[in-house]
């Protein structure tokens, strides 16, 4: 088996070609050479409408019989649990040596409580297994990959030994299942990606491969990037594979380029 590039190694190869780059997680800001660079995510973000929380918070009160700040805070506890989570498969898959602790005590209770739900249901241990059943060695997790013009972190980068081959694996707890076909209610996305929709599946397809084309541009052999996703609901616990779709990635690669 060949031995996969350690983190250091692959740090290494992005200062080398394009300078250190700088987070300020604070700020959410990254620097290359001491310059401000937008995130994947920034950019990603313009490609569709944007959300507009506290008005469809405000159209949901009248129908849920919550208010809208307490639909608001539900929606916020969701994504502070995922944070928790990742922490919990960095932990695990790393064995205990974590590259961004998060501080627990910040999170509200109805946070934690999901967290501990997650937990409870086997959730975790479920994406572990879809892990482990793609045959992928663990390289580094919240790597930061950067150009010159653009930054990002993804969440795992892993390396299959049997095709010489890195992916970059993203975990996903979205609290419904992820649909292939696009439905009434996806919309195109702007251009160069109006090919695609504002589907979860698309959206994520984007900013992984945009990822991976960072990383290509380093040298390495990279794979289709892979959507480990788990969610429950009232009946049953679940974990799913998804892969992105690589049409996508000259797309990305042209985008990227001209930021």
């Amino acid at each position: 088996m060949t031995a996969p590039l350690t983190r250091t190694d692959i740090e290494q190869l992005f200062t080398a070609k394009y300078g250190p780059c700088d987070y300020d997680d604070a700020s959410h800001v990254y620097k290359v050479n001491g310059k401000i660079v937008p995130s994947i995510t920034k950019l990603k973000a313009a490609l569709s409408e944007p959300f507009d929380g506290p008005a469809i918070a405000a159209k949901l009160a009248g129908k849920s019989g919550k208010s809208a700040e307490q639909i608001l805070e539900e929606w916020k506890a969701v994504a502070d649990a995922g944070t928790l989570t990742h922490e919990l498969l960095e932990t695990i898959l790393m064995n205990g040596v974590i590259q961004r602790p998060t501080d627990h005590s910040k999170y509200s209770a109805i946070a934690h409580e999901r967290y501990l739900q997650i937990r409870q249901r086997g959730i975790v241990a479920m994406m572990l297994n879809k892990f482990r059943e793609l045959g992928l060695v663990p390289v580094a997790c919240e790597l930061r990959v950067w150009t010159d013009k653009v930054s990002g972190t993804i969440d795992l980068l892993a390396y299959d030994p049997s095709w010489h081959k890195y992916h970059v694996v993203d975990w996903k707890l979205n609290s419904k299942p992820f649909h292939d076909l696009p439905t009434q209610w996806d919309k195109p996305l702007k251009a160069p990606f109006e090919a695609w929709t504002n589907s979860h599946l698309d959206q994520y397809g984007i900013q992984l491969e945009s990822y991976a084309s960072i990383i290509e541009s380093i040298g390495l052999n990279i794979g289709q990037g892979i959507i480990i996703h788990g969610y429950y609901d009232l009946f049953d616990n679940y974990a799913d594979v998804h892969f992105t779709d690589t049409k996508m990635r000259p797309i990305c690669k042209n985008w990227l380029e001209n930021v």
